[in-house]
């Protein structure tokens, strides 16, 4: 739950992050569905660089106003190899191979990654690339 309270533009301008009972169960369900087998599966860390945004991070950091990091069900993460950023499209192809339940995934620049899953409907395995990527598609 640390990983997921932790953020640096919080702690800078002061605005509490504590993650709300109700959002944990939605925290858990992700890390256990989703990131814990991808970790797994590289037999590497996986840094979750956003986990969980109350309503006042996510407007600071220019969030959509209805991010699933909002309700815990989203993480952008980072998977490291011997001190470099293994490929977002790795990553994602790793995502979709495992066929792990994520809802979506978002694919940044090629350092970065978008995953969410919920437990609120079905998963949508729905596969995104923000303007900033320029890499391979799946």
């Amino acid at each position: 739950m640390s990983e997921f309270a932790a953020s640096p533009t919080a702690q800078q301008r002061g605005i509490d992050n504590t993650i709300p009972v109700n959002v944990k169960p939605a925290i858990r369900a992700l890390v256990h569905g989703v990131l814990q087998p991808l970790r797994t599966s590289f037999g590497l860390p996986c840094i979750v660089t956003s986990g969980y945004r109350s309503h006042a991070l996510n407007a600071a950091v220019g969030g959509a106003t209805n991010s699933q990091h909002i309700h815990g069900e989203a993480a952008d993460c980072a998977l490291m190899r011997a001190g470099a950023r293994i490929p977002v499209i790795e990553i994602a192809r790793r995502l979709v191979d495992l066929d792990l339940p994520f809802d979506q995934i978002v694919l940044y620049d090629n350092n970065r990654i978008h995953i969410s899953h919920t437990v609120q409907r079905t998963n949508r395995r729905d596969v995104r690339y923000h303007s900033s990527y320029r890499g391979e598609r799946l």
